[in-house]
């Protein structure tokens, strides 16, 4: 099952069906945003929150896979709830059409990279809207690999 295959309550709502648009990386991209060119970075991917429209990562293509590449702090992205670092599920999405296999945080206040393979947040994600951010896949610290430590797992220590 694929995130892209998962209707939300409003696609559903809406009469959407979220999984009948197939368009290549640089074509999805330009007509939502014609104005916006692809940068060295990646393709922004946005998303609509209660907050308003923003970018929640940007597509890249690193070691010869495309992934979601998403830059974060720690203290203020970490869920206590359930142990996990959360996505809204737009940028999942989104970032499937764009053909990213892998989402990726990297932190900047403690040195750490993250990455897990999209199949685990359609798999073991946990869904629920959490402090005004819209819908969110939360993903349990033990589906995360640590690129950062040489045994790439996050037991212990630092969480």
């Amino acid at each position: 099952m694929t995130l892209y295959a998962i209707k939300s309550r409003r696609d559903a709502s809406e009469g959407r069906a979220s999984g009948q648009q197939e368009a290549s990386l640089d074509a999805l991209h330009h007509k939502a945003y014609p104005r916006q060119q692809s940068t060295s970075s990646g393709v922004p991917v946005h998303v609509d929150t209660p907050r308003g429209r923003q970018c929640a990562g940007y597509v890249v293509t690193l070691d010869g896979k495309r992934l979601l590449r998403k830059t974060r702090v720690k203290e203020t992205h970490f869920c206590r709830k359930y142990r996990s670092f959360g996505v809204e599920l737009e940028a999942l999405r989104q970032a499937e059409l764009l053909g990213a296999c892998a989402v990726r945080l990297e932190f900047d206040d403690f040195r750490k990279v993250l990455e897990a393979p999209l199949s685990a947040f359609a798999n073991d994600g946990i869904r629920d809207s959490l402090g005004g951010f819209g819908t969110q896949v939360f993903l349990p610290i033990p589906f995360w690999h640590d690129l950062s430590n040489p045994q790439g797992t996050l037991f212990g220590g630092d969480w």
